[in-house]
């Protein structure tokens, strides 16, 4: 596995559990447009440090507990939500969340005690 992904190469909508699972170098990843969904544990075991939702992603499936196994990401993970209408199933306290200040996401991330900042302050941390 590659430490920075693009997903040029997928035309899928839908990126399924584990698709990513175990590719320990997987650091950086920027999807493409026309992703609508990510599964649970997509990225298990990865080291992602930066992922980027296009807008068109409109669910991200995953169960952060102590483990934090079926998020898709990864607990300490800096996650770059494009769209306004987003929505996660959980996000773990440790993530941080670029996102729009009305955007569906915002509230969420709130409430888990991840850390929340607005998309006009996202610099390239790729």
């Amino acid at each position: 596995c590659l430490s920075d992904w693009s997903s040029d190469v997928c035309s899928s909508d839908l990126i399924p559990e584990c698709c990513f699972g175990y590719c320990e170098e997987l650091e950086n990843v920027v999807l493409n447009d026309g992703l609508e969904e990510i599964e649970e544990s997509a990225f298990i075991e990865t080291a992602i440090k930066c992922i980027i939702l296009p807008e068109s992603v409109k669910q991200v499936n995953g169960r952060p507990s102590e483990s934090n196994y079926s998020f898709p990401f990864g607990e300490e993970v800096g996650i770059v939500v494009m769209g306004e209408n987003t929505k996660f199933t959980g996000i773990p306290g440790m993530a941080t969340v670029w996102c729009a200040p009305m955007s569906k996401v915002r509230q969420q991330a709130q409430n888990a005690g991840a850390g929340v900042k607005a998309i006009s302050k996202y610099t390239d941390i790729v």
